[in-house]
C-alpha cells in the first residue's frame, strides 16, 4: 500500500529457527539487492529515492521464530511513482516518432539504433544543475528537458529497450572533467549486435548552446554530441569510472 508518499511491503517468515544476527543479515542483503535492481532497471525505479527495510522478529529463547520483513520504498517526490508508468507511455511516443521521421527504419543495426537514441537524448535533455527532485526522474528529464544522471540514464535506457537492444544501468564512481575527485554517477551497460559496451550518456551532452539555436545559424546540432561516450570498450571507460565488480562483473 501506499502511505505518506512511501510504498511499503510486508514479507512474512513463519517457523524459523535462526538467531537475531542472522536476520539483521538477511536485512542488510534484501536492502543490497533492491539497490542493486534499481540501478540495473532504472527506467523502472528512477521515481525511488530510497528504501529501508525493518524486522519484526518474535523471539523463543535465544531464536527467532516468526520475522515480519517491511520494506519502505520512498518517492522522489509525491507521485512519482505513477508517473513512472507516464514516462513508459512517453518513451513509446518518442519511438513512434523516430520512426515516423524515418531516423530508425528496418535493416538498421542495434548500433545504429542506440547511435540515434543516444543522439536524441543527448540532444533533447540539458542537465539540471539545480538537481530539482523531478530531474532525477525518467518522466522528470522527459517533460522539462532537463535532468541528472539518473533521469538521463533512465531514458536511454527505457528507449533502447523499447527496441529490442539489451541494455542495464550500472551505478559506481564518475571521475570526469567537473568532477576529477569523482561523485556517484549512473551509466548504462549494453549489448549491441553481440558486443558488449559501455554508454554514458549524460557526458555525451553538449554544454553549449541548444538545438533550436544551434539551427537559428545554420549549424546541425547532430554534430555536436559527445560521441567519445558512446559504445565505449572497457580498457577506455575503466579510466573514468568505476564500479564494484562484485556486482556488476
Amino acid at each position: 500500500m501506499i502511505v505518506n508518499k512511501t510504498l511499503c511491503y510486508t514479507l512474512h517468515y513463519n517457523n524459523l529457527s535462526c538467531s537475531e544476527r542472522e536476520i539483521h543479515s538477511v536485512v542488510e542483503n534484501v536492502q543490497s539487492a533492491f539497490l542493486i535492481m534499481q540501478s540495473k532497471f532504472i527506467e523502472y525505479f528512477s521515481g525511488i529515492h530510497g528504501v529501508s527495510v525493518q524486522s519484526q522478529m518474535q523471539l523463543y529463547g535465544r531464536k527467532v521464530v516468526s520475522c515480519d520483513l517491511i520494506i519502505t520504498l520512498e518517492e522522489v517526490y509525491n507521485g512519482s511513482l505513477i508517473d513512472t508508468f507516464k514516462f513508459l507511455g512517453l518513451c513509446s511516443v518518442v519511438k513512434n516518432e523516430l520512426l515516423r521521421q524515418g531516423k530508425i527504419y528496418r535493416g538498421m543495426t542495434q548500433r545504429d539504433i542506440a547511435y540515434v537514441l543516444y543522439n536524441w537524448v543527448c540532444l533533447h535533455i540539458n542537465y539540471d544543475e539545480t538537481f530539482n527532485p523531478m530531474s532525477f526522474t525518467g518522466y522528470g528529464s522527459m517533460i522539462n528537458g532537463v535532468g541528472v544522471c539518473q533521469g538521463i540514464t533512465a531514458m536511454y535506457n527505457a528507449l533502447c529497450k523499447l527496441f529490442g537492444i539489451s541494455i542495464v544501468g550500472m551505478s559506481g564512481i564518475g571521475k570526469g572533467k567537473n568532477s576529477p575527485k569523482g561523485e556517484k554517477h549512473i551509466w548504462s551497460y549494453a549489448i549491441l549486435d553481440g558486443n558488449y559496451c559501455y554508454i554514458d550518456t549524460t557526458w555525451g551532452k553538449p554544454v553549449f548552446m541548444g538545438a533550436s539555436t544551434l539551427r537559428k545559424y545554420g549549424v546541425e546540432p547532430t554534430c555536436l554530441c559527445n560521441f567519445e561516450y558512446f559504445c565505449i570498450p572497457y580498457n577506455k571507460f575503466i579510466q573514468e569510472h568505476s564500479w564494484d565488480r562484485k556486482i556488476y562483473g
